[in-house]
C-alpha cells in the first residue's frame, strides 16, 4: 500500500470537512420536524454522517491509498445524503481516484523490483490466440478440429492399464 501525497492529503481533508458541512446543513434543519413511519430520524442520520466524515478525516492518519479510498466510498454510498443523493458524485470520484492511482502506484514499483532484481519486464496476460502463446493455435471451438486432423503416427497412444484392460484370449 502507498502513502498519500501533499495534494491527495489536502483534498481527503477539504472532502472531510465539507462532508461534515453539508450533513450539519442537511439535518440541523430537520431535528425538530416529525418523522413518519419507518423514517430514520434526522438525529440518526446527523450523527451517521458525522461519524463518516470524521472517519473520513481520520483514515489520513493511517496514510494509506487504499484506507482513505474506503473511507472515501463509504461516505459516498453510505452517506445521508437526503434528498441530495447526488452530493455524494465527488466522494465516489475521489474514491476512485486514490484507488486507480494506488494500482498504479503499485504495479510500477512492482516493476522497478523486476528491474532491480534482473527479471524479464512484466508483460501482460493474453489470451489462447496471442503470438505470445508458446503452443500454436489450434482451430475450432476448443481445438477440436485440430485433434481431429492428427494422425497416430504424430501422438503416441497411451500405455494400457491393466486394471482397465481385459486380458487378451
Amino acid at each position: 500500500m502507498s502513502p498519500l501525497d501533499q495534494r491527495q492529503r489536502q483534498l481527503t481533508l477539504a472532502a472531510a470537512a465539507l462532508a461534515a458541512v453539508v450533513v450539519l446543513a442537511i439535518w440541523i434543519p430537520q431535528l425538530g420536524a416529525q418523522v413518519g413511519k419507518g423514517k430514520a430520524t434526522p438525529s440518526i442520520a446527523l450523527a451517521s454522517g458525522l461519524i463518516l466524515a470524521v472517519l473520513l478525516g481520520t483514515s489520513l492518519l493511517i496514510n494509506k491509498r487504499y484506507i482513505v479510498g474506503l473511507a472515501a466510498l463509504f461516505l459516498a454510498f453510505l452517506g445521508p445524503w437526503g434528498n441530495y443523493p447526488l452530493l455524494a458524485i465527488p466522494y465516489a470520484g475521489l474514491a476512485g481516484w486514490l484507488v486507480i492511482t494506488a494500482g498504479r502506484q503499485a504495479r510500477e514499483e512492482a516493476e522497478a523490483k523486476r528491474r532491480e532484481a534482473g527479471g524479464a519486464p512484466a508483460t501482460r496476460a493474453r489470451g489462447p490466440g496471442s503470438s505470445a502463446s508458446p503452443r500454436p493455435r489450434s482451430g475450432g471451438l476448443f481445438g477440436r478440429r485440430a485433434r481431429s486432423e492428427e494422425t497416430a503416427t504424430k501422438r503416441k497412444p497411451p500405455p494400457a492399464s491393466r486394471r482397465y484392460t481385459p486380458p487378451k484370449s
